[in-house]
């Protein structure tokens, strides 16, 4: 028995089993192991940018406003990773640009055919960076869009991509706030 000091400040007497600390100190190994591989997996393509896009019915809002244009030629890049790597596997899936003015893709979601990715891509591309956001506009076009209530067709899951600078002066946004 070793005797270890308890966090209340008593004495505590300890028996360990040898074999049981061998086979716990083995499952610890492997489960760092396996977190270690999880962690290398998040990190490589498209998923150390967006992460893993697990829903199957996605929209993905993106910020062409102004703010995005010393950054669209990235985003771009990105965006055709996300395609490549995580959007083929979906049910079905739809972009909405939002900036001057808020456009979608297709008005409904479509499913994921070589041809849609490739149209997805193409559409993106065309898509330029001009005003300020209107993340509302894009937000409401993307859960309030009846011609996919009608077709049963239900978003699971709706991603931003935004540069996060304020497009609005300070006193704008606090009254925001209030």
């Amino acid at each position: 028995m070793a005797q270890f000091k308890w966090f209340d400040g008593t004495v505590k007497n300890v028996h360990v089993d040898p074999t049981l600390l061998f086979d716990y100190q083995r499952h610890l190994e492997s489960a760092v192991h396996l977190y270690k591989r999880r962690v290398d997996w998040l990190s490589v393509g498209c998923r150390r940018i967006f992460g893993t896009v697990v829903e199957k019915r996605v929209i993905v809002l993106l910020d062409m406003s102004i703010c995005m244009s010393p950054a669209v030629l990235r985003l771009q890049e990105h965006l055709k990773l996300l395609l490549e790597q995580q959007m083929a596997n979906k049910t079905s899936y739809n972009f909405i640009c939002f900036g001057d003015k808020t456009e979608m893709f297709r008005p409904v979601m479509v499913e994921p055919s070589p041809e849609y990715l490739e149209a997805t891509w193409k559409w993106l591309l065309q898509r330029g960076c001009t005003g300020s956001r209107n993340v509302l506009d894009a937000f409401r076009k993307a859960v309030e869009n009846e011609e996919e209530r009608a077709h049963g067709i239900e978003v699971e899951g709706i991603y931003v991509v935004t540069s996060g600078v304020p497009d609005e002066p300070k006193v704008t946004q606090i009254g925001l706030l209030s």
